[in-house]
């Protein structure tokens, strides 16, 4: 647990450091002329297909920062019923790339910026008492909606895939990739 809470101003700040460090490693991928080509995750995956993948998993962080806003219950996964987050994450990762894999990179990316629309509409929208009390949202245990479910998408990003993708354009490209810092965990980490 993080030692101080962010504000929601914090929060704000952190998805447009997000979305900074996102175009800039789109501009670095599409100036090296590499969306298509294999290797992103240090295995088959494509950049586009990294970003497909880490697109369904912000969907699913926005779909709960939604959820939160009206008030409601966690959101219905997207994935077959019969799945679970946890024991279930290489089954749902291959049906997510079994859902997305025909998609061209134009909508692709389109959508991860229609995604970080749809968080900063989200965070702004609910209230900084339900954004950062832990506990808000028993659907989340004792966690605070906010800083926790954008900690954990951003710790995807570069604790999961990103050193994949640096020594990838490192490879391809001969040059170590120069990108802006990515944001604040605020703590929540996978």
């Amino acid at each position: 647990m993080p030692e101080t809470t962010p504000t929601k101003d914090d929060l704000l700040a952190a998805i447009a450091a997000e979305r900074r460090y996102w175009n800039a490693l789109i501009v670095t991928v599409e100036q090296a002329g590499l969306m298509d080509r294999p290797g992103a995750n240090n295995g088959p995956w494509t950049f586009k297909e990294m970003a497909t993948h880490l697109n369904a998993w912000r969907g699913l962080t926005v779909a709960r920062l939604e959820a939160a806003y009206r008030g409601g219950g966690p959101p219905a996964h997207p994935w077959p019923a019969g799945l679970e987050e946890g024991p279930d994450i290489d089954a749902i990762n291959a049906w997510f790339a079994a859902r997305d894999k025909d998609r061209p990179a134009t909508e692709v990316l389109a959508e991860t910026e229609a995604q970080f629309d749809a968080l900063i509409a989200a965070v702004a929208a609910i209230s900084a008492d339900d954004l950062l009390t832990p506990g808000r949202f028993t659907w989340l245990g004792d966690l605070p909606i906010g800083p926790a479910l954008l900690g954990y998408s951003f710790t995807h990003l570069h604790t999961d895939h990103e050193p994949d993708i640096r020594a990838w354009l490192e490879r391809e490209t001969g040059n170590t990739p120069v990108l802006p810092p990515p944001p604040p965990t605020f703590g929540y980490e996978e």
